[in-house]
């Protein structure tokens, strides 16, 4: 009976890698059948740089300070700023990364970065999701690695999964398939892993500038989000990796305008879960949010969200001083 039943899970996993890999081979107009089955709407080498930013990754070695984190994190720490002080850096932010996305790519290029310093930047737009908008990207423009395979495993979705088994497969076959980066008309990326607004948004913006600088009551209700417990551990997971391999990390939340902060209720809360981590575990945290900045929240934002082009060069410098501070102090 046990001897049937393993070769019924034998018979049973080689099915499903077979049907992995016809899904992963055959397409549909320019899309895989695994793509379609797995729900991915991310285009190779689309939105975000992706694709470009972990090609130019393999021109970087032995960082100063390597960045980690969401959308917020790329478009944010522009490495020529850096690269003005003599620092080499690299922007490792993707879009929707989350902590626990943020643990597997570190784990897998922490070796070749080697980084002196990382800065994670926490945002509490990505705390509340379980990592899948992340991976869609990642896997769409990464090469197979044992770390895909893990993350996939740990944010628990068959989507996710599937795909990994995917990536695996086209792998192991040599099939994998080679892309390109495509042109974004409103941003550009720049090498290092920072990505740069190329259109300003302040005409546009103009006839929602009461609304945006206003700070009146919202109509609808203040948002609370609720972080996932396994997100707050990928934290501490980040946090002892670095240290681990023998560098210093800082903690970071970028500088937003405040009508945004306003829009969630627990905003406060989630600040201090942030900064109780970071003390627990013996490191700094940098809540942007409650150090005064010279950013005006029309001026220096691009659409109510990321800052501009000339908001970070306002933001970066800073920064750079604080973290001198850090290194002189020995913390």
């Amino acid at each position: 009976m046990i001897r049937k039943t393993a070769l019924f899970l034998a018979l049973l996993g080689g099915l499903y890698f077979l049907s992995a890999f016809v899904f992963s081979t055959v397409g549909v107009g320019d899309q895989t059948l695994m793509k379609i089955a797995a729900r991915n709407p991310v285009t190779p080498g689309g939105f975000g740089f992706t694709l470009q930013r972990f090609q130019d990754i393999q021109n970087y070695r032995d960082l100063d300070i390597l960045f980690l984190g969401s959308s917020h994190c790329y478009r944010t720490f522009d490495t020529r700023i850096y690269a003005e002080r003599g620092l080499e850096t690299f922007n490792m932010g993707t879009t929707g990364q989350t902590p626990l996305n943020t643990y597997y790519l570190l784990k897998h290029y922490f070796a070749a970065l080697n980084p002196k310093l990382v800065v994670f930047d926490l945002n509490y737009r990505v705390i509340d999701r379980d990592g899948l908008e992340c991976f869609y990207d990642l896997s769409q423009n990464l090469s197979y690695s044992p770390e895909m395979m893990e993350m996939a495993l740990a944010i628990g979705s068959p989507h996710a999964l599937n795909l990994a088994v995917s990536k695996w497969m086209l792998h192991l076959s040599g099939l994998a398939p080679q892309f390109t980066q495509k042109p974004d008309e409103d941003e550009r990326y720049i090498p290092g892993g920072y990505v740069e607004f190329t259109r300003s948004l302040a005409g546009e913006e103009s006839r929602y500038e009461a609304r945006f600088v206003d700070q009146k009551p919202r109509k609808s209700p203040a948002r609370t989000v609720v972080p996932r417990e396994e997100q707050l551990q990928a934290i501490r997971d980040v946090i002892r990796l670095v240290k681990a391999n023998g560098a210093r990390i800082i903690l970071a939340t970028k500088p937003e305008p405040p009508q945004n902060l306003h829009a969630i209720a627990n905003y406060e809360e989630i600040s201090r879960t942030f900064a109780e981590i970071a003390r627990e575990e013996g490191v700094v945290y940098y809540d942007f949010n409650k150090i005064p900045l010279p950013l005006d929240p029309y001026a220096h934002f691009h659409d109510r969200e990321y800052l501009n082009p000339a908001g970070v060069e306002i933001f970066n410098p800073v920064l750079i001083e604080m973290l001198y501070q850090e290194v002189k102090s020995g913390k």
